[in-house]
C-alpha cells in the first residue's frame, strides 16, 4: 500500500526550524518524488545558496522506495524525511494530496503569470473531473503521473499526465510561455518536443495534447512560442489554451468505451 514522505529543510538544527521542499509516495518497490518548482520562499527561509536542494531534486530521479526509506532513518542534518505514513488513496492520488498538504507554491495571483505547475495541475484537474463524470471512480484510476509503457522507465522525459490502465490511452504535457524571464523554457520546448517524437515514431495515432499558456503582451518569448507551436503540431500533437482542455478530455475520454466495456 502505497506512503507518503515529507521531505524537509532545516537550515540550523539547534533552533530546528523547518520547510517541506517535497513530497515522496511509496508503493510497490517504486518511489515517485515531487519537490517544489518555486524556490524564493526556501532561500529567504534559508539565507543562503541552496542550489545543493536543487541538486537533490535533480538527484531524485533515480530513487526508488528503498532509497527514500533508507533515506528517512539515515538523515538527520539539514535535509531529513519524516517516516513513511500509510494512505489508503491509490498512488497517483496521493501525490496530489500530498502536494497540496504539504508543499505552499506562490500563486498564480502572487506571481503574475502561471508557470508549468500551474498549467499542469489545471489540466489535471479538468481531465480528472471529465473522467469522474463519465466513467466514475473507475475512471478517476485512470489517471496516471507517468509513461512507462510508451518510452520505458529508462526515459530521461515522460508526459506529465497520462490516462492508461496497463497500456496507456492518451497524454497530456504542460509548458508556460508567461513568465517574464524563464531561462530553462528553451529546454523546456526541446525535451517536449523529443517526447513527442519519440512516442510517435512508436505510436504515430497516440493522442497527445500539450496544454500551453501563452505569453504575455510584449514578452520575449513569443517567437518561440509561435515556432514550438509549430513543431508541436508538425509531430502530431494537439496544441491547447487552458480553456480548450476540457472539450478535449471529453472526447478522449468517451473513446475509452471499447477499453473499459468489453464485448463492445
Amino acid at each position: 500500500m502505497p506512503h507518503t514522505v515529507v521531505i524537509q529543510y532545516v537550515p540550523d538544527t539547534v533552533t530546528n526550524e523547518r520547510i517541506n521542499i517535497g513530497v515522496s509516495i511509496l508503493s510497490d518497490g517504486k518511489a515517485v518524488t515531487h519537490f517544489l518548482t518555486d524556490w524564493a520562499r526556501v532561500r529567504q527561509f534559508a539565507d543562503r545558496d541552496i542550489q545543493f536542494l536543487k541538486d537533490l531534486k535533480h538527484e531524485s530521479r533515480h530513487w526508488d522506495e528503498k532509497t527514500v526509506r533508507r533515506l528517512s532513518h539515515q538523515w538527520t542534518g539539514s535535509i531529513q524525511f519524516s517516516q513513511p505514513r500509510f494512505t489508503l488513496l491509490a498512488p497517483d492520488e496521493a501525490l496530489i494530496d500530498g502536494l497540496q498538504r504539504y508543499l505552499f507554491e506562490r500563486t498564480v495571483q502572487t506571481r503574475g503569470y502561471r508557470d508549468k505547475a500551474s498549467v499542469v495541475k489545471a489540466t489535471r484537474q479538468q481531465i480528472r473531473a471529465k473522467l469522474e463524470s463519465i466513467w466514475g471512480s473507475v475512471g478517476v484510476a485512470l489517471l496516471k503521473t507517468k509513461t512507462p509503457k510508451l518510452l520505458g522507465e529508462a526515459s530521461p522525459y515522460q508526459f506529465d499526465i497520462t490516462v492508461a490502465n496497463g497500456e496507456p490511452y492518451f497524454a497530456a504535457h504542460g509548458i508556460s510561455f508567461e513568465a517574464p524571464e524563464n531561462k530553462h523554457l528553451d529546454k523546456e520546448v526541446w525535451s517536449t518536443s523529443w517526447l513527442l517524437q519519440a512516442v510517435k515514431e512508436q505510436t504515430p495515432e497516440f493522442p497527445v495534447a500539450i496544454v500551453v499558456a501563452p505569453p504575455q503582451p510584449k514578452n520575449d518569448s513569443t517567437e518561440m512560442f509561435k515556432r514550438a507551436v509549430d513543431r508541436f503540431e508538425d509531430l502530431g500533437a494537439k496544441v491547447l489554451e487552458e480553456n480548450e482542455v476540457a472539450d478535449w478530455a471529453t472526447t478522449q475520454s468517451k473513446q475509452l468505451e471499447s477499453f473499459l466495456k468489453p464485448g463492445v
